[in-house]
């Protein structure tokens, strides 16, 4: 890391968590009043041992492989998301989510939609994941949600919409499909 007249910059990040990897960069300039960021980041292989529960091995967690760009300027946190380009593009593999622990996580937000999604969670302990992708553009500070698909050994789940960054409103549309025979197929 390094600080030249205001300036933070960490070139390159390299992190390693258990057996996944975190790389990039990230800059924070100051312009007049301002500051603009310049992120890039690369994720290998993660696994979120936090969305594991207690009796899990958080090897059995899905791994998550992504790219985030983002590029912003503004005086806060806030105005930078509200002013941010760029993109986040994701894939996990399978592995299994303790519903109780993404409860914890996400103060029940998460586990409460995947319950109305799906209300045979209820009976479940575990969620089973088969894969997902998430692909998403920022354009201005609205996070357009271009591909989400999640798919579980008894649910598809496929989403479009937007996170407006400027207002901090959501809008998401939830379609869900229950798997029998083959599912969702490589070509779909």
């Amino acid at each position: 890391a390094t600080i030249d007249d205001g300036a933070l910059t960490l070139s390159p990040v390299e992190l390693k968590v258990g057996d996944g990897n975190i790389s990039g960069s990230l800059e924070l300039v100051p312009v007049d009043d301002l500051f603009a960021l310049n992120l890039n980041t690369e994720v290998d292989a993660l696994r979120l041992a936090q969305l594991a529960g207690d009796d899990q091995d958080p090897a059995t967690v899905p791994p998550l492989g992504a790219q985030l760009t983002l590029t912003g300027q503004g005086a806060s946190v806030h105005d930078i998301l509200a002013s941010s380009n760029g993109r986040f593009s994701g894939r996990h593999d399978s592995g299994q989510l303790k519903l109780g622990a993404i409860s914890a996580l996400f103060s029940d937000f998460l586990t409460s939609i995947l319950r109305t999604l799906n209300p045979l969670a209820e009976e479940q302990t575990y969620m089973n994941l088969e894969c997902g992708i998430y692909e998403i553009r920022i354009a201005d500070g609205v996070a357009d949600v271009e591909q989400m698909v999640i798919q579980s050994e008894r649910l598809t789940i496929v989403s479009s919409g937007y996170d407006d960054l400027v207002t901090e409103m959501i809008d998401l549309v939830m379609r869900t499909t229950p798997r029998e025979g083959l599912g969702l197929s490589v070509g779909g």
